[in-house]
C-alpha cells in the first residue's frame, strides 16, 4: 500500500505486469525484454518495472535488470541499438518486448519495423495501452488495457462520497484491473 495525502484511483499495474510475463512464459519465450522510458519519478513506470522484475526473478530466475533498456523517444538510434542487443541477447531463443506504455510501444513498433523485424517471428511485443491502432496492426499487437470509463466513474463516486462527508477522512488509495488483451504478436511463429 502506498501512502497517499489524497484520493487516488490507478490501475493494478504491478500484478498487469507480473501476469503479463508469466503470459509470455507460458507462450515459450525464453527471454523478456522490457522497454520503458526513464522511470524518473513516474509511479506507473516504476512499479510496472518492479512487477517486470520480480517475475524475471520469480518465474525466469533471471536479474530483471539485465533485461531493462531505457529508450528516449527523441533518439531512433537508441532505441535500435537496445533493439539490436535486446536481439543478440536472446541468440537462437524466442525473445519478446515488454514496454512500459503506448509511447514506448509505438516507438519500439517502428524501430522493428526499420530493422525490417518480423512481428512474432523475429520477437513477440506487448505492453500497456489498448490503443485503436493496436488491432489494426497485423497480427495485432498483445496490449494491457486499463479500463478509463470505471476509473473515471469510481473517481467520481469517491469525489461525491468525499464532498458528501463534509469533514476529511483518511485518504483512499484504489487499483482498477487491468485486461490482457492477446492478439497475435505474442505468438510464436
Amino acid at each position: 500500500m502506498m501512502y497517499v495525502l489524497l484520493d487516488t484511483i490507478t490501475s493494478d499495474n504491478y500484478n498487469a505486469t507480473y501476469n503479463c510475463i508469466k503470459f509470455l512464459h507460458k507462450q515459450g519465450y525464453k527471454k523478456i525484454g522490457f522497454f520503458t522510458e526513464p522511470l524518473g519519478n513516474i509511479s506507473s513506470r516504476y512499479v510496472r518495472h518492479t512487477g517486470f522484475l520480480d517475475a524475471m526473478a520469480k518465474i525466469y530466475h533471471l536479474d530483471g535488470n539485465d533485461f531493462t533498456y531505457v529508450i528516449d523517444t527523441k533518439d531512433e538510434s537508441l532505441c535500435q541499438i537496445n533493439l539490436q542487443k535486446f536481439k543478440d541477447s536472446c541468440g537462437n531463443q524466442s525473445g519478446a518486448i515488454f514496454t512500459s506504455n503506448g509511447v514506448t510501444l509505438l516507438n519500439v513498433l517502428q524501430q522493428m519495423q526499420d530493422l525490417d523485424y518480423e512481428i512474432g517471428k523475429d520477437l513477440g511485443i506487448c505492453g500497456f495501452d489498448d490503443w485503436g491502432w493496436a488491432s489494426l496492426i497485423s497480427p495485432g499487437i498483445t496490449t494491457i488495457t486499463q479500463h478509463s470509463y470505471e476509473t473515471g466513474t469510481k473517481c467520481a463516486e469517491l469525489l461525491i462520497k468525499r464532498i458528501k462527508q463534509g469533514i476529511p477522512s483518511k485518504a483512499r488509495y484504489v487499483e482498477m484491473p487491468a485486461e490482457l488483451v492477446v492478439r497475435g504478436s505474442t505468438i510464436p511463429r
